[in-house]
């Protein structure tokens, strides 16, 4: 009998526990479906980049690489750095009828004098057909052709060096017959308006020499000493400057007639 009644306190005494819990848990829904919230503050719209916001509100031409050509229009990849964007762009540039193609033709090296540097250009009438992929191109609209992707282009600018036999880069991969070279526009003015991977074709006859510096020398002349090296001495981060026989001019391949590591990378004895 004693049992039972202590049974029976038991019982209620969890029957009191659960009813309390199951109210606590009411008014916990409660608040959550209706207890008002502070409301999060909406997100304000974002202000132009400063590159964007220093945009002219008017463009009618873009300096490029033509990178593609077809039927009466071709695409041209367009550097931020050299031209009114805030970031690179490609863009189809159409012709018609009306279009006029020019080349100018600058000299390798430019002289200081600024006469003398213009006596040097020359400039020459070309057609579309003479348009290829590869070549430094200004593009000119007769309307405004900011923010467009596309546009009719009233004049073609052909942008070509006389012949260039050289260029930098730093070594990116190294293959038994060929090395890949990024190669910066920066270092390569006016080689290339943009950079460039270029795949560099070695054979037998190709040299390899390293410039070594000599702090001690009193003769500026003698300062740089190149000093001849094997292709397995070259490695991946050389900084190269590179010869050819051809002219590098719209290429991204060719072949080597030597190649030399340059001092800021030297780590060598």
């Amino acid at each position: 009998m004693k049992n039972k009644k202590l049974q029976e306190k038991g019982l209620a005494t969890w029957m009191v526990l659960f009813s309390i819990g199951a109210v606590l848990v009411g008014i916990m829904i409660f608040a959550a479906l209706f207890w008002p919230r502070e409301k999060s503050a909406p997100e304000k719209p974002q202000a132009p980049s400063n590159a964007e916001a220093s945009l002219p509100e008017k463009v009618q031409s873009y300096v490029g690489v033509i990178i593609e050509k077809g039927e009466g229009s071709f695409k041209i990849k367009a550097p931020a750095e050299r031209n009114y964007l805030a970031q690179d762009k490609e863009i189809l540039v159409k012709v018609n009828g009306q279009t006029e193609y020019t080349k100018t033709i600058l000299p390798a090296v430019l002289p200081a004098d600024t006469g003398e540097a213009s006596a040097l250009i020359k400039t020459e009438k070309i057609a579309f057909a003479d348009l290829k992929a590869g070549d430094n191109a200004t593009v000119a609209a007769a309307e405004n052709i900011k923010d467009k992707d596309e546009f009719i282009a009233e004049s073609v600018q052909v942008l070509e060096t006389e012949a260039i036999k050289s260029c930098r880069g730093e070594i990116t991969n190294i293959s038994a017959d060929k090395l890949e070279i990024s190669a910066r526009a920066y270092d390569n003015a006016p080689l290339y308006l943009i950079d460039q991977i270029l795949a560099v074709e070695i054979s037998a006859k190709t040299k390899y020499y390293i410039w070594q510096i000599d702090a001690t020398a009193q003769d500026p002349e003698k300062q740089f000493q190149k000093k001849a090296i094997q292709f397995q001495d070259l490695k991946k981060g050389d900084q190269v400057n590179i010869e050819s026989s051809e002219n590098l001019q719209g290429k991204d391949s060719f072949s080597a007639q030597a190649i030399y590591v340059l001092p800021q990378t030297l780590n060598r004895d």
